[in-house]
C-alpha cells in the first residue's frame, strides 16, 4: 500500500512538472515573438516618423496654395486683371515661396511614398513569418521561410556581419511554417548574441537522399564539445546567470522532432558552431510555391 501511495505521489509531482515544463516551454516561444515584435515595432516606427513629418508640412504647403488659388480666383471673378492685380499675385507668390515649395512638395511625397511601401512590407515580411492566416500544416519552401525569418530580423543583425547563403533547391514539404521560423528564430539569434563584432555565418541548405539537410554556421565562441549533447536539454545555457533561461534551443529541439527530423551541433572549422537540421521528405515537391 506505501508502494502504491507513493508511486501514486511520484506519478501526480511528475504529471505537475511535465505541464510547468510545458507552461515554460511556451512563455520562450512568446517572449522569443516578443522580443521580434518589440524590433519590428522599432522599425515600423522608423518609416512612421519622417512619413508624420512630411505630411504636416505637406499640409502647411497645402494651405498656401489653397491661399494663392483663392486670390486667383477672388482677382478673375472681378473681370479682368490689372496690373496692380498682376505685381499683388507676384508678391503674394514670392511672400509664400510658392514655386520653392511646389519642388519640395514632389520630394515630400516621394519620400512619404517610399516610407509607407517600408511599412507595407515589414507588415507583410511579419505575416508571412507567421502564416497567421494558416492552421495546422501547410506546403513551404523552407529557403523561402529562412529569407522570411531574416527579413524580420533585419534590426537585430550585429553591424558589419556577413551572412552568406548558399542555398540549393529544395522540395515543398508539408509542415507548420510557423513553427520552423520560430526555430529559425532561435538559432539566428543565439548566433546574433553570441558574437556581436566580426560575426561571419553560412546558412546551407541541400538533400541528402530522402532527407532535407539545413545548416547554420559561424565563426562565434562554438560550444565546448562535452557540451554539445547537453545543449537541447531544458535549462541549460553557457550565458551567464540572468541572461538566457536555456530554452531556447529545447523550443528548437521539440519543434525539429515534432515533424519527424533532427537537429545537432557540431564544430564549424576554424572556429564556432555549426548546427544542423535533417528534415525527412514527407509528400514533398519540387514544384515552387507560387
Amino acid at each position: 500500500e506505501l508502494a502504491e501511495t507513493l508511486e501514486i505521489k511520484v506519478r501526480e509531482r511528475t504529471e505537475e512538472l511535465s505541464r510547468a515544463m510545458a507552461r515554460l516551454v511556451q512563455q520562450e516561444k512568446m517572449a522569443s515573438v516578443g522580443q521580434l515584435a518589440a524590433g519590428v515595432a522599432h522599425e515600423i516606427n522608423n518609416p512612421l516618423a519622417f512619413v508624420t513629418s512630411n505630411l504636416r508640412t505637406l499640409k502647411k504647403y497645402t494651405e498656401r496654395f489653397l491661399d494663392i488659388i483663392a486670390r486667383y480666383q477672388r482677382v478673375f471673378e472681378q473681370g479682368g486683371v490689372a496690373q496692380q492685380d498682376r505685381d499683388d499675385l507676384r508678391k503674394h507668390r514670392e511672400a509664400l515661396r510658392v514655386d520653392a515649395i511646389s519642388a519640395d512638395a514632389g520630394d515630400l511625397l516621394r519620400q512619404t511614398l517610399e516610407g509607407t511601401e517600408r511599412v507595407r512590407k515589414i507588415v507583410a515580411d511579419l505575416k508571412g513569418f507567421s502564416h497567421i492566416d494558416e492552421e495546422g500544416e501547410a506546403p513551404a519552401d523552407l529557403n523561402r521561410e529562412i529569407d522570411r525569418t531574416l527579413s524580420v530580423m533585419t534590426h537585430e543583425i550585429p553591424a558589419g556581419a556577413v551572412i552568406a547563403r548558399e542555398f540549393s533547391p529544395l522540395p515543398v514539404i508539408p509542415c507548420r511554417p510557423g513553427e520552423f521560423n520560430q526555430l529559425f528564430l532561435g538559432l539566428l539569434r543565439n548566433a546574433f548574441q553570441a558574437r556581436q563584432e566580426g560575426l561571419r555565418m553560412t546558412i546551407r541548405t541541400g538533400v541528402s537522399g530522402d532527407r532535407i539537410r539545413i545548416a547554420f554556421a559561424d565563426n562565434g565562441p562554438g560550444v565546448p564539445a562535452d557540451l554539445q549533447t547537453r545543449v537541447f536539454e531544458p535549462f541549460f545555457t553557457t550565458r551567464d546567470v540572468g541572461k538566457g533561461k536555456g530554452l531556447g534551443l529545447t523550443v528548437a529541439y521539440d519543434i525539429v522532432t515534432a515533424h519527424g527530423g533532427t537537429i545537432d551541433v557540431e564544430d564549424t572549422p576554424g572556429g564556432g558552431a555549426t548546427f544542423v537540421l535533417q528534415l525527412p521528405i514527407r509528400g514533398g515537391s519540387h514544384d515552387p510555391i507560387r
